[in-house]
């Protein structure tokens, strides 16, 4: 298991920097993204955390959004 947890604001230039993160993570069984931390969320990153729970889901591994 491996858990990104991210402060603050989360946008377009912030959901870039999520993606490659996670990106050397690829084959995990589980990742987990801590948003417990953020206080602002832009439209762009629910496109990047379900272009991820794909890619997650193409090796059956599990992607998990903490609050």
């Amino acid at each position: 298991m491996k858990r990104l947890a991210w402060q603050g604001k989360l946008n377009a230039h912030q959901a870039v920097e999520l993606a490659k993160a996670v990106d050397p993570w690829q084959g995990e069984p589980r990742i987990e993204l801590d948003l417990s931390g953020v206080t602002e969320l832009d439209a762009a990153i629910f496109r990047v955390i379900v272009g991820l729970a794909r890619q997650v889901w193409s090796w059956n591994g599990e992607l998990v959004l903490l609050r």
